[in-house]
């Protein structure tokens, strides 16, 4: 079998994406082994896709002789992954006997979706079997959830029921974000996924929105504002719509920022009172540097040295999923005449603080002398994570 192909335009639907497409304007090469796309406009909804590139096995797929295999290159001036996860979610109610009038009706709809609901309903997808794809991406925007990614790049490959995702990058209003992951899934609720992620100026208030776990992870960032760089290297299972399970994460983390604003509460209200601020009125941090550990449900933070006011503090300590925390802040530099440490623990909405020894007083003292008296193995881990998670300067 060999031959080319032209059309003008080509419509279609079928129960496995109840939508019209469309294919416009395109000529494709095809043999028995082979069919090879150029420049082929595909339209969806709101979405459209330019696609170029080959596909090979086609008859011996049919045959169950071999996988299919797919070297594409994907191009989109828009993508819209809500619309195309809601699509997707409905078919999935519909079965092989279902009344060929309800399908026309999803087919023939206007694209309007609910965002909200789209990302809720989002079941878990299964990597297929017997496809080896490789997708190069370079798509001008992209809706997915309540963000908009622009100029996103990367390449995808799937094989063996494994998604992996190389050199993803791409702008949003909040960040900018770079990506290396693994999307394993075989089975429905079997989801997991590798990681290494850096989001390069972001906000603090939108950094939530772009990775929603830490919302439970970091609760305190909410008394911040600014920007910050964020680095997160771990793996995760995956819950039935496709959210991370935050009990199952096991990560290193790294954030860093300067200039940051510490908003009006209670707990600086306690330390500037406690401390002597000379600025009380003005809550910025020069610097801030901290280096986390994810595991078991409990985030580590290790000490992290902080410049704020007149001060040079040492920050550590837990913070729990169930939002219960332990933090120490030692005060290595002050107008007070001699270290302090600030005991800090409790729940959110519910805490105390207690004086005691400055804990962390040999860890920054740049003193040679004073290594011998720090914990190794803290020294070890911190070490590892500057290592593994580095931002460009």
């Amino acid at each position: 079998m060999k031959g080319e192909i032209y059309f003008d335009n080509l419509n279609f639907f079928t129960t496995l994406f109840p939508k019209g497409v469309d294919i416009k304007q395109t000529s494709f090469s095809i043999t028995s082994n082979r069919l090879s796309l150029n420049n082929a406009l595909v339209k969806t909804g709101t979405s459209d896709l330019i696609l170029s590139g080959n596909i090979f096995n086609l008859q011996k797929n049919l045959k169950g002789d071999s996988s299919l295999k797919a070297d594409l290159d994907i191009k989109s001036e828009f993508l819209n992954i809500n619309e195309i996860t809601s699509i997707l979610d409905k078919s999935s109610k519909y079965d092989s006997n279902q009344d060929e009038n309800e399908v026309n009706l999803i087919a023939h709809s206007d694209g309007d979706v609910d965002q909200d609901e789209t990302i809720s309903h989002l079941d878990t997808i299964v990597d297929p079997k017997y496809v080896i794809f490789k997708l190069n991406l370079n798509l001008d925007s992209v809706s997915y959830s309540d963000l908009i990614l622009e100029e996103v790049t990367g390449n995808m490959l799937i094989r063996n029921q494994i998604l992996r995702l190389n050199d993803f990058k791409t702008r949003t209003k909040a960040a900018d974000l770079d990506a290396t992951a693994v999307y394993l899934a075989r089975s429905k609720g079997g989801a997991k996924a590798y990681f290494n992620i850096k989001l390069t100026d972001v906000d603090i208030e939108n950094m939530m929105q772009i990775l929603p776990f830490l919302d439970t992870l970091l609760p305190m960032t909410k008394d911040f504002e600014g920007k910050v760089n964020l680095g997160m290297r771990g793996s995760a299972k995956l819950d039935e719509h496709m959210g991370i399970k935050t009990s199952t994460l096991e990560s290193v983390a790294r954030l860093e920022g300067q200039d940051l604003i510490l908003l009006d509460g209670e707990t600086f209200r306690y330390l500037a009172k406690t401390l002597k601020f000379k600025n009380r009125d003005k809550h910025t941090l020069d610097t801030l540097a901290v280096e986390m550990a994810i595991e078991n449900g409990a985030l580590e933070i290790f000490p992290s040295l902080v410049t704020m006011d007149r001060y040079k503090v040492a920050i550590g300590g837990t913070q729990n999923l169930d939002l219960s925390f332990a933090y120490h802040i030692s005060v290595l530099k002050s107008p007070l005449p001699f270290k302090t440490g600030i005991d800090i623990y409790g729940e959110v909405d519910d805490y105390d603080y207690k004086l005691t020894k400055a804990k962390y007083k040999y860890i920054f003292s740049g003193k040679e002398k004073d290594q011998d008296k720090v914990d190794p193995e803290l020294t070890r881990k911190r070490q590892e994570i500057l290592e593994k998670i580095k931002f460009d300067n």
